[in-house]
């Protein structure tokens, strides 16, 4: 008999004994027998391999095994199942629901970038307005070498108090200037009605926001804001001027920190200031747009716009600021007319308000030609500055014309006035003059300060380039040549690069930005070290006249500039002194130029427009 591998139950192999031709009665009843006890063993094997899965799944899981689903390779839970097919279905639905939003849904929230070189000057100019405080500084205040100060500023000569603390001081000086200070506020505000996207990707939104409300908190300080009869307005606190035959103490002859302040602060009171009180109702009504999710705030903003609006016009009180109160500041900041002014306040009081009469008010062709022929004559035609605002308003209403076109034939006049002065700055028509270094040089090649005008000019034009492109308009005509509005963002990049570094001294104008920049600014605050010494009136002049660099860095300030043949001497007494009117044209030209190829709209087109009522039957 064949020898064979034993059986898995043990015993002779049921194959080789079937194959046993010799195979005897007894051994075939035994082996009869062997194969039923076999049969059992496996059919009790069977039972219990499937009594054993099934506990096991049931302890498991707590189900029956009517709650599992065999697929041949494994067994589940028809539940889990059910849920796994659920969450799938909602995942798939979610995918698609993103996938059409997307699609379909404009893109208001453009994605965040790393920031360029403008976005970083950006922010360093706004460090300056923190830097330039006065009154009780906020705990989250940038600048450490600075302290709260001016708490005493109000005091008039009577010995009476008013609460004119706050603000910020004008430049190099603690003086501090409504007239300047209001444009400033005007046109950061502007500003951030443009521009809010691009302020948000800088993540400098809040804080110009912040800086424009102190200022504003600081206006309303100025005059009577809820009382529809206004007075007077107080126009400046401290004085500027030095007194050179005389041995009092102020602003002008003292070099000392603000916080260390301790000569009497004079104050401008002015029954009478059409220019200074309509630039004061121009931005508290710029920034009530701004403001206009905080209603109680918005409408004090607005309320005091209006009334010190109606002190600016009123008939009896034309006289000059600076001649019926404040003659120190015609030293400084003297006016050359109110008529742009109330041109520029109208506008804005329009906007923010909707209200028809103050659109009229600004169109009204006396007014409007008395402000163009003084805009015409001198050399103010290109300048957009604390004193001179015809450009600025003429813009505001040429951007109501490209894009709502209410058909109102004023606007078309205003719109070629615009026209004229942008062409002022095409290199192939240009009648400005320029440095070799490509500097514009608005107010003629004796300016002491024309980087203060560059910049205004470098926003204008970015500006007017961002609405021709928003309305769809390709460029513009200069004489017989057509022009794209590529020719002014062209002009708006050189000046602003011009000022952060392209120029013959490799140089950047703004301090803090770039590898070399002024380090000798004429600044109090700055040039003074944070050395627990205290320094009076005329100790301070020790730091002002040192050969040493300034101790603080004043971060973001602007500095007058070089002369017409592009040099500059980095010293103290040489076009070395900031003011907030000129960081505010800083701010306004760096924030248009900045993110120009992010795929928003150039402008906020709306913001402006959302207080106008209807424009399809606009009144006569």
């Amino acid at each position: 008999m064949a020898q064979g591998k034993d059986h898995i139950w043990g015993g002779i192999p049921l194959d080789a004994a079937e194959d046993e031709s010799a195979v005897d009665e007894d051994i075939a009843s035994y082996l009869g027998r062997k194969r039923i006890s076999l049969k059992k063993i496996e059919n009790l094997h069977k039972r219990r391999l499937l009594s054993a899965l099934s506990t096991s799944a049931a302890t498991r899981s707590g189900s029956t095994r009517k709650e599992y689903i065999d697929f041949g390779c494994a067994v589940c839970s028809s539940r889990f199942l059910c849920k796994a097919l659920i969450v799938l279905l909602i995942f798939v639905l979610l995918i698609v629901l993103i996938i059409l939003l997307a699609t379909f849904l404009p893109n208001h929230h453009p994605p965040r970038l790393h920031h360029d070189k403008y976005t970083v000057a950006l922010s360093k100019a706004l460090l300056f307005f923190d830097a330039q405080m006065s009154g009780e500084l906020p705990s989250n205040s940038t600048i450490k070498y600075r302290r709260s100060s001016g708490l005493q500023d109000g005091i008039l000569a009577d010995g009476t108090f008013v609460n004119l603390t706050g603000g910020f001081y004008d430049s190099g000086s603690h003086v501090k200037f409504g007239f300047p200070a209001a444009f400033a506020t005007t046109l950061l505000s502007w500003t951030v009605i443009e521009y809010s996207a691009k302020y948000k990707d800088a993540d400098e939104l809040s804080h110009v926001k912040d800086i424009i409300k102190w200022s504003t908190d600081y206006h309303l300080k100025t005059f009577n804001h809820s009382d529809d009869d206004v007075r007077h307005i107080y126009a400046q606190v401290g004085e500027g001027t030095v007194r050179t035959l005389s041995s009092v103490e102020n602003d002008g002859s003292c070099w000392q920190r603000p916080e260390d302040m301790k000569y009497p602060r004079v104050v401008a009171k002015c029954t009478s200031a059409p220019e200074l009180a309509a630039e004061t109702a121009a931005a508290l009504a710029a920034a009530s747009i701004i403001f206009k999710a905080d209603e109680h705030y918005a409408t004090s903003l607005l309320q005091g716009a209006e009334n010190i609006f109606a002190f600016a016009t009123n008939l009896q009180k034309r006289a000059n600021y600076t001649e019926s109160g404040a003659p120190d500041a015609a030293s400084f900041y003297p006016s050359s007319g109110y008529y742009d002014e109330h041109v520029w306040a109208a506008v804005w009081l329009f906007f923010a308000t909707g209200n028809w009469s103050y659109f009229n008010y600004a169109i009204d062709e006396n007014l409007m030609n008395s402000a163009q022929a003084a805009y015409n004559t001198g050399n103010a035609y290109g300048v957009f500055d604390w004193d001179n605002k015809l450009l600025g308003a003429q813009l505001l209403l040429t951007r109501l014309l490209i894009l709502l076109d209410p058909g109102m034939p004023a606007l078309s006049t205003l719109h070629e006035n615009v026209n004229s002065a942008m062409c002022l700055y095409l290199p192939n028509l240009r009648k400005l003059q320029m440095t070799k270094g490509g500097l514009v040089m608005l107010k003629g090649v004796n300016a002491t300060a024309p980087l203060h005008d560059a910049v205004t000019a470098a926003f204008l034009s970015k500006l007017y380039a961002d609405y021709m492109k928003a309305a769809d308009i390709p460029g513009w005509d200069c004489g017989d040549a057509f022009h794209s509005y590529d020719a002014v963002t062209d002009f708006s990049l050189s000046q602003v690069d011009y000022i952060l570094g392209e120029n013959p001294e490799k140089l950047s104008y703004v301090v803090g930005h770039g590898s070399r920049y002024p380090k000798y600014v004429y600044h109090r605050a700055s040039s003074i070290p944070s050395d627990g010494i205290y320094y009076d009136c005329k100790g301070g002049f020790l730091w002002k006249d040192s050969s040493l660099p300034n101790p603080h860095t004043l971060q973001g300030a602007l500095v007058g500039g070089p002369k017409a043949n592009d040099r500059y001497k980095d010293q103290r007494l040489n076009n070395a002194e900031p003011t907030i009117a000129s960081n505010a044209g800083l701010v306004a030209a760096l924030v248009a130029v900045a993110r120009d190829s992010l795929a928003w709209d150039p402008i906020d087109s709306d913001t402006l427009f959302s207080s106008l009522p209807s424009l399809s039957q606009p009144p006569a």
